[in-house]
């Protein structure tokens, strides 16, 4: 008997360090696996986020380690078949030949293509990786056999505004933001159990994130900042710059979506020599984001991870 109490108990709560399933809970994690840019700094990886909710776990972006850091994160990796990519730059695809051919290996064992969801050019870049890899899919497929040959394929959708996916309960809405020209780049809008996750992508100062983030109870925001100086010194910068969202330009958009939480990721930072990636750089930028927001809002860090429900709690 007391031999079924235990079994019991480990069958409802887990086992030690194991963890609770979110196809158990009501509420939706978030995982925020990489916050960097391209530039290569050990603190943060290039940018990749994590979703989990309903038995689902979705990628948005496909940053530098992010297999690895999703790894990390306790994610149930079966479970990881669908990619959604904000925008084509090299810093939010690079990871994605890992997602995709790992996952075709144990443990995770994929039968199904890697479902990925992205602007105009998607699906030239899918095809391109099924053909740069060509001779290691084919011995894969060759070694393991049977029907999970098409877990080595991908499919690949263009988005464009509006619904994009939806099942067991997760809707995941598209919406065009402004990074490098019309159609490129796209914000994703989360919901599940009445909750809702935004993700700004990369963009300028843009009101349709303000239009879906409305009321939203996460809203994770990129971010650059330059000093004034940095930006009328060099050219570059002032480029680099002038693609993202500024300080106090996203408190102006947490102002006014009025999220529950605000989150900041996709770090870019200058100064007058270039590339800043120091936490000197990143507190200066947070005086100014408070300067002119007082709402609650949190410098994202890698493998910062928020459980969403009737209330926010962050993990770790």
């Amino acid at each position: 008997m007391r031999m079924l109490r235990l079994a019991l108990i480990f069958f409802t709560l887990g086992f030690p360090g194991m963890s609770q399933s979110i196809a158990q809970t009501d509420t939706i994690k978030v995982t925020l696996l990489g916050t960097g840019t391209p530039q290569l700094n050990p603190r943060r990886m290039s940018y990749s986020t994590l979703i989990e909710a309903g038995g689902e776990v979705l990628m948005f972006d496909a940053g530098r380690a992010a297999m690895l850091q999703a790894k990390k994160s306790g994610a149930n990796l079966k479970n990881l078949n669908k990619l959604f990519l904000t925008h084509l730059h090299s810093d939010h695809v690079v990871g994605i030949p890992d997602v995709w051919l790992t996952g075709f290996l144990a443990p995770m064992f994929r039968a199904t293509p890697l479902q990925v969801w992205g602007p105009e050019g998607v699906k030239n870049l899918t095809a391109g990786l099924r053909q740069a890899y060509a001779v290691d899919v084919g011995l894969r497929v060759a070694q393991y056999g049977g029907n999970r040959g098409d877990g080595m394929e991908f499919n690949a959708t263009v988005v464009h505004d509006g619904f994009v996916y939806e099942t067991n309960g997760i809707k995941v809405t598209a919406f065009e933001v402004q990074h490098t020209g019309p159609n490129t780049s796209f914000g994703y809008k989360v919901e599940y159990n009445g909750h809702s996750i935004v993700l700004s992508g990369d963009t300028v100062y843009n009101e349709n994130v303000i239009k879906y983030a409305n009321g939203a109870d996460l809203l994770i925001h990129q971010i650059g900042y330059a000093p004034e100086a940095a930006i009328k010194e060099n050219k570059v910068v002032a480029r680099i710059i002038a693609l993202h969202t500024q300080p106090q330009q996203v408190a102006e958009i947490f102002a006014l979506a009025k999220p529950k939480m605000a989150v900041l990721s996709h770090i870019v930072i200058f100064n007058e020599k270039g590339p800043d990636l120091s936490p000197k750089g990143e507190e200066e930028m947070m005086e100014v984001v408070r300067q002119y927001y007082g709402g609650p809002v949190t410098l994202g860090q890698d493998m910062m991870a928020f459980e969403v429900g009737d209330q926010i709690v962050q993990l770790h």
